[in-house]
């Protein structure tokens, strides 16, 4: 019996150390297991963290799905390229990509001085996708994976 209270006690102080929220406390997990990070001020405004070895439609996946199912935006809405790859604005020491569904004009002029492209970005600020088109890339590289 001792010897479980133990265990139970290091396996509480050992998940105590461990950040596993973002530094509002409001991380969202997406369905291909990337962390969304809103902004605290303004959760329209949102990052994905960078995490190898994903690629451009992974993140748009993460984006799509966190609009979707933690903002409740419609599936019409426009979800935006507001910051390239870089350093995370949410988390010190991380890397990630910058989205919202709520552009500036600016941004918007800028999306909208943008020439039609097929594939997804994570460097062309103001690219925009539809939140289910951007959603719908979970799906296809879900049904990719399974043989």
């Amino acid at each position: 019996m001792k010897a479980l209270l133990t265990a139970a006690a290091v396996s509480v102080l050992a998940l105590a150390g461990c950040n596993t929220s973002g530094s509002n406390g409001n991380v969202f997990l997406s369905q291909n297991s990337l962390q969304v990070l809103p902004n605290p001020a303004r959760p329209v405004d949102f990052e994905v963290l960078k995490q190898a070895p994903n690629g451009a439609s992974d993140y748009w996946c993460a984006a799509g799905d966190y609009v979707m199912r933690r903002l409740g935006v419609s599936p019409t809405a426009r979800v935006y390229l507001r910051k390239p790859s870089g350093p995370a604005e949410f988390r010190s020491g991380r890397q990630s990509v910058g989205f919202t569904v709520d552009p500036s004009p600016e941004l918007r002029q800028r999306a909208d001085l943008l020439p039609g492209r097929l594939a997804m970005s994570m460097t062309r600020v103001g690219e925009n996708w539809g939140a289910e088109h951007a959603r719908f890339t979970c799906q296809t590289r879900n049904s990719m994976l399974q043989f």
